[in-house]
């Protein structure tokens, strides 16, 4: 006949709430993340021009809707990216059942078994039941631990975001740039061409100097030979730009000569603490310490016993010759308890394991104030080259404006049968060398500004898709 289980009910409610009130204990704490931050910018932008534009869309101060656009395009096509977002859901997917292991756990089984002495031969199925508590903290410290992966990912992610951004904005102006100095190299080797046409028909007349003739020619070589090089370096930022944006080939559009964007110095409204939100590395840094802090709490929770709840139900079917119809051969086996497991001989082990986790949390947290320290001096040094890069542009622009009325003066004088055309070609060689220091003054600053919004880890925020 069955059998019914001899387990009291009143017993079993009782495990399973002391179980439960266990299975709260406090685990270990998170470090305090506590680094002193000065509270303004030692070297802020001089004079600011315009209003410090929203971090997650910095480059619009380039005001330049194609560079708008492949910073868009970007974001939704460059495969790193596409890469990040995928290890982003893996992470999030592991995290949202990092507790699932501390979950009651049921499972069927069924198989045949022999009595010890082969007489009789039996058939049992039935269901087990376990539940590890995650005592001592365990469970907590398991659930920082696949938290910690799935904020280090979220944070890896958006450390490529300000990278990219900050790469397609870089290499659009040194595009851009080098087609400037490629038409400034292409005008300034028509005048040398005409200054060795000149200064050769004044020689033949014997009016120049021979020596005159072979300088100017070899100036013209000179230019002769840059141009392959600025038509390289025209290439080389193209294929590059379409590697940013995921692209085999670049747009035939990127190869049209356009205007060099400019932008003006923007006011910095942040300070330094304001870092805390918007770097990625410090939020990696952050994700490292409450990686190390959960595993320091799952060596820590192994120092103590092991403890969990355990229970069957079985059927057990006699099949031998014994076999009745009767039911006397069907029996119902049921058990419900716990299960402890202590460490005896390998404490010293286990000991051992938790003092070099509690070391590696000390570590992280260094790690943490680096980070923090770092990021601040990243952004007082972009700081100080902006401030350069601005004052070497308002040098240079000066200087521009002089070789500018030279011209103008120049040609002034020529109309009046005052200047030779070869002082002319002079004075406009000199004006189209200034115009190659005005465009590197340009590209310097613009370089420099992306340098700043990539210290302070502007870009754009990931979709509401990638926060979920």
């Amino acid at each position: 006949m069955c059998r019914k289980p001899s387990c009291n009910p009143l017993v079993f409610a009782l495990v399973l709430a002391v179980g439960g009130t266990l299975a709260g204990c406090a685990g270990p704490r998170m470090p305090a993340l506590t680094t002193p931050l000065p509270p303004t910018w030692s070297r802020p932008p001089v004079a600011p021009a315009t209003p410090a534009p929203d971090l997650q869309h910095w480059w619009t101060i380039f005001a330049d809707p194609l560079l708008d656009q492949l910073v868009r395009t970007s974001l939704d096509g460059n495969l790193d990216l596409v890469a990040a977002r995928q290890r982003l859901q893996g992470a999030r997917a592991l995290a949202a059942h990092s507790g699932d292991a501390y979950l009651p756990e049921f499972h069927a089984h069924a198989q045949p078994v022999q009595s010890p002495d082969g007489v009789d031969s039996f058939f049992q199925y039935g269901l087990d039941a376990s539940w590890e508590l995650g005592l001592f903290g365990r469970r907590r410290s398991a659930e920082w631990v696949a938290r910690s992966h799935a904020l280090s990912a979220e944070a890896e992610l958006q450390a490529l975001r300000v990278s990219l951004v900050a790469e397609v904005a870089r290499t659009y102006i040194e595009l851009r740039a080098a087609q400037q100095v490629l038409a400034l190299h292409r005008n300034l080797e028509s005048l040398e061409r005409q200054r060795v046409d000149l200064l050769d028909a004044r020689a033949r007349i014997g009016v120049g100097a021979v020596g005159e003739v072979t300088r100017a020619r070899a100036a013209h070589d000179q230019e002769v030979a840059a141009l392959p090089l600025q038509q390289q370096a025209v290439d080389v930022a193209a294929l590059r730009l379409a590697l940013l944006l995921g692209q085999v080939m670049p747009e035939p559009a990127w190869l049209n000569p356009a205007p060099l964007p400019v932008a003006a110095i923007p006011a910095l409204t942040g300070v330094p603490a304001d870092l805390l939100r918007t770097r990625p590395d410090i939020h990696m840094a952050e994700a490292a310490v409450m990686e190390s802090a959960g595993e320091l709490g799952i060596a820590r929770s192994e120092l103590y016993p092991y403890v969990g709840i355990g229970g069957e139900l079985m059927y057990s079917l006699n099949l031998t010759g014994n076999f009745t119809i009767d039911g006397d051969n069907l029996h119902l086996i049921s058990s419900i308890g716990p299960t402890i497991d202590l460490p005896l001989f390998d404490w010293g082990r286990r000991k051992a394991a938790a003092d070099a986790r509690a070391a590696a949390l000390e570590a992280a947290v260094t790690s943490y104030r680096k980070a923090v320290i770092s990021a601040v001096n990243e952004v007082v040094l972009a700081l100080a080259v902006v401030n350069g890069a601005q004052a070497s542009r308002a040098a240079v622009q000066n200087a521009l404006q002089q070789h500018d009325a030279g011209v103008e003066s120049q040609r002034s004088l020529q109309q009046l049968g005052l200047s030779s055309p070869l002082q002319m070609l002079d004075a406009n060689r000199e004006l189209l060398q200034a115009c190659l220091g005005m465009v590197e003054a340009d590209a310097g600053q613009g370089l420099a500004l992306v340098s700043l919004y990539k210290a302070l880890g502007g870009a754009s925020l990931p979709a509401v898709a990638e926060k979920d």
